[in-house]
Parts: structure tokens; sequence; C-alpha cells
């Protein structure tokens, strides 16, 4: 049985990571993470993924504190893409994770920007569960 793991270690303001079948026409996407964070505070959340029946995680919330969480999320078996989607809310936005150990995938923006989509980062065929 293959499972796979994504380790967020920054998230200012706010961070969505979708799975998205990596083959064919994709018939559905799958939440896997939403954490909110910011103002300095620090970010080590684990999701843990596998392959089963589907169920929307919860929102991890680290803006007043900080944030150390394990999310186990099961999606049907298969091989997956990562959609990260980044909302800054103004001012400074930094987010960071990485899959299965890899690389980290991370944007970093100092300068006082507005409310927006601040990054979107997708990751093509980045892990596998069955």
């Amino acid at each position: 049985m293959a499972n796979a793991t994504i380790n967020i270690t920054a998230s200012d303001n706010e961070l969505y990571l979708l799975a998205v079948p990596a083959a064919g026409v994709p018939a559905n996407s799958y939440q896997i993470a939403h954490v909110q964070s910011g103002n300095g505070k620090g970010v080590d959340v684990t999701i843990n993924i596998s392959a089963g029946t589907y169920s929307e995680q919860a929102m991890l919330y680290g803006v007043t504190s900080a944030l150390t969480a394990t999310q186990n999320v099961s999606i049907p078996a298969g091989t997956y893409s990562v959609v990260a989607i980044g909302i800054n809310w103004g001012r400074e936005q930094a987010y960071s994770f990485s899959v299965n150990g890899g690389t980290p995938f991370s944007f970093t923006d100092s300068t006082s920007s507005p409310l927006a989509v601040g990054w979107t980062q997708i990751v093509t065929s980045a892990f596998s569960v069955s």
C-alpha cells in the first residue's frame, strides 16, 4: 500500500492544497489541506494521505499562535498532481510545502501586498496512493 506525506512549513496567510487526478480529464479534486496562519507564527503541519473514501478536512488555524498539527486524509487510489493556492490578506506573504520529503515548493514576498491570490503552484504527478 503506497501512502504520501505533505509537510507545510509556511502559510502567511492562507494556503489551500488540492489533489487533482494526474491522468486524463479530472473528474474531481480533493481538498487535502486548508491552513490559516501568519503574523510571524510558526507552521509545522503534516498531512498523511492514504487511499480510501474521501472526507473533507478541517481548516487548521494558527493566526494567533504557532500551529503544529497532523491530519490524516483519505482519497481514492491513484496518481495525483497538487494544486497550491496561497491567499494573502495584505502585507507580507510566505508559503512552503514539500511532498514525500522532497524539495520544498516555496514563495515569499516581503513587500506590502494587497489582498489577493498571491501564489499558485502546480506540482504534476506529485504522488500516488494505493
